[in-house]
C-alpha cells in the first residue's frame, strides 16, 4: 500500500495540474476503439483518446492503453514494465538497431517495422492506443508470450514491476472492469499535452522539434506540430481509403528553412535573409516566417513526386483539404496549411 499511496501522490503532483484537451468526442471515440467502459479517472490521470499526446506517459496511462488492448492480470503489469525498460514510455521513441537489416524499433512497445510489418499497419504508431494493440498482436502471435521482447528476455524490466503492479491496481481499483478505465470528456480525466500550445492559433512563430510529432502513412511519415496532427492523420487516413499515394514532408527547423532559402533563393546574406520570397525559385518564405517552421504546413507529394495540379492528388487535395485543417497556397499545387500561407 505504500507503494501504492507513493506512486498516487507522484502522478498527482507530475500530472494533476494538467488540463484538458477540449475534444468533445474523446469519450465516445475511446470506447468505440478500445471497447471498454467509461469511468472517470483523477484529474490529469486520464489518457486522451485523441493526440497530441504528452513526450512522456506516466504508468497509469500506459496500464491504460494496455489494458484496453487486452492486456490483464500479470501480463498487464508486464506490459507496463516492459514499455518502462523499452521506451521509458516515451510514445514517440525511435530506435535504429546494428542488425543487418538496419531495422527500427517504434513506440511504448518499441515494436520492430521490419520483423513486424503487419502489426505496424494495424494504426499509428505513435498513436500509445494503437502502439499497446500492435504490442498485444505480437504478443497473441508469439502464443501469449513475452519472449519477442529482448527487455523481458534478459530481464531488464524486473526493476519496474513494483511500479507497474501499482499502476495496474490503481487502474482497476478506479474502473467499472479490471483495466478498462477509459477518461472521460475534457475536465474529467483527460491529460493535456505539455510543451506546445493547445490551438493552432497560438502558433506564432518558429518551434522547437520538442512540439512537433511524426504522423504515419502508407508512405512513411510527415512531420507536423502536435496542435494539427490529428487532423493531418485523419486526412492520410482518408486518403489512402481513396486509394491515392499521398506523401509529403511538414516541419523544418531554423537550419532546414535556410538551407531551402540557400537551395531556392541564392547563396548570399541577402539572398537567404531579405530576398523576398516570390524572387526565389519556388517561392520560398524567409527564415523564421515559413509555416514549415511552425509545423502547420505539409508539402505534399502523390507517388512520390511532388503534387501538381491537375493530377489524382491534388484533385482530391482541393476538394477535400479544409475538412482537416488545411488549406492550400495557389501559387504552389503542392503546398497546404493551416492558414493558406
Amino acid at each position: 500500500m505504500k507503494i501504492l499511496a507513493m506512486l498516487t501522490a507522484v502522478l498527482m503532483l507530475s500530472f494533476g495540474a494538467m488540463m484538458g484537451l477540449g475534444y468533445l468526442h474523446q469519450q465516445q471515440t475511446a470506447i468505440a476503439s478500445a471497447g471498454g467502459r467509461p469511468c472517470v479517472l483523477p484529474s490529469g490521470q486520464g489518457l486522451p483518446a485523441v493526440g497530441p499526446w504528452p513526450d512522456m506517459l506516466n504508468p497509469v496511462h500506459v496500464a491504460q492503453v494496455a489494458a484496453a488492448a487486452g492486456f490483464t492480470g500479470e501480463d498487464l503489469t508486464l506490459a507496463v514494465a516492459i514499455a518502462s525498460a523499452e521506451s521509458s514510455h516515451r510514445p514517440h521513441l525511435t530506435n535504429q538497431n546494428s542488425d543487418s537489416h538496419r531495422s527500427v524499433d517504434y513506440g511504448l512497445w518499441q515494436i520492430n517495422g521490419y520483423y513486424h510489418p503487419d502489426k505496424m499497419a494495424m494504426g499509428d504508431w505513435g498513436n500509445p492506443w494503437d502502439n499497446a494493440k500492435m504490442a498485444h498482436a505480437v504478443w497473441s502471435e508469439a502464443g501469449g508470450s513475452w519472449k519477442p521482447w529482448v527487455t523481458f528476455n534478459k530481464g531488464r524490466h524486473q526493476p519496474f514491476m513494483a511500479t507497474a503492479s501499482a499502476a495496474a491496481t490503481l487502474l482497476t481499483k478506479l474502473g467499472t472492469d479490471a483495466g478498462t478505465c477509459i477518461p472521460g470528456p475534457a475536465g474529467e480525466g483527460g491529460a493535456a499535452s505539455p510543451g506546445g500550445p493547445a490551438a493552432c492559433a497560438a502558433v506564432s512563430g518558429a518551434v522547437p522539434a520538442s512540439q512537433t510529432v511524426p504522423v504515419r502513412h502508407r508512405r512513411g511519415t510527415t512531420t507536423v506540430h502536435r496542435c494539427i496532427a490529428p487532423h493531418v492523420a485523419a486526412l492520410f487516413a482518408a486518403a489512402q481509403a481513396a486509394g491515392l499515394p499521398l506523401g509529403g514532408g511538414g516541419y523544418r527547423d531554423p537550419a532546414g528553412q535556410i538551407r531551402t532559402r540557400r537551395n531556392n533563393c541564392g547563396p548570399s546574406s541577402y539572398d537567404i535573409y531579405e530576398k523576398p520570397s516570390t524572387a526565389c525559385r519556388p517561392p520560398t518564405a524567409k527564415p523564421g516566417t515559413s509555416m514549415h517552421e511552425r509545423g502547420l504546413a505539409i508539402d505534399f507529394t502523390c507517388g512520390g513526386p511532388t503534387v501538381r495540379l491537375g493530377d489524382q492528388c491534388s484533385r482530391w487535395l482541393l476538394a477535400n483539404s479544409k475538412r482537416f485543417g488545411l488549406t492550400n497556397w495557389p501559387q504552389e499545387s503542392w503546398h497546404y496549411s493551416s492558414n493558406g500561407h
